[in-house]
Order: C-alpha cells, then sequence, then structure tokens
C-alpha cells in the first residue's frame, strides 16, 4: 500500500487506529462517510475506495 499523505506529510500510522476502530475502511471501489468529534470539532472523513 502506497504511503497517505497531507501536506507532504505521511499520515498511515495515523490513520491505522481509525481502521482498527472501524472509523475508515479500505473497501476498493467503496464510497464512505463519517464523521466524528475531536477537541469538540466535528471532523468529517468522505473515502473512496481505489485499486
Amino acid at each position: 500500500m502506497e504511503d497517505i499523505k497531507i501536506n507532504g506529510e505521511v499520515i498511515n500510522e495515523n490513520l491505522a487506529s481509525l481502521k482498527k476502530a472501524h472509523i475508515i475502511s479500505s473497501n476498493v471501489g467503496k464510497v464512505t462517510a463519517t464523521h466524528f468529534t475531536v477537541d469538540n470539532q466535528l471532523i468529517k472523513l468522505i473515502a473512496v475506495g481505489s485499486r
């Protein structure tokens, strides 16, 4: 799997804990959306599976 980067920073490890909690998924070809709260801020995630 390729590294996932935001502004040049690799965030693979950060996403691993979200994936373990089933907040994000890695289904190919599937669009998933969810949200959660961090420091009283609503964070929205929209993911599109790719090959």
